[in-house]
């Protein structure tokens, strides 16, 4: 049995991915959340 070794690039975008998308999930709850900011 082969074991393949995980790339570090491939560890390193996985988790850049992660911490973005994390971030991004956070400002679209911000917006949702808070509409006193809104100007009509």
């Amino acid at each position: 049995m082969e074991t393949e070794i995980r790339s570090s690039w491939w560890t390193f975008a996985g988790i850049m991915l992660m911490i973005s998308g994390f971030l991004n999930v956070i400002d679209g709850l911000v917006a949702v959340l808070r509409t006193d900011n809104l100007d009509y």
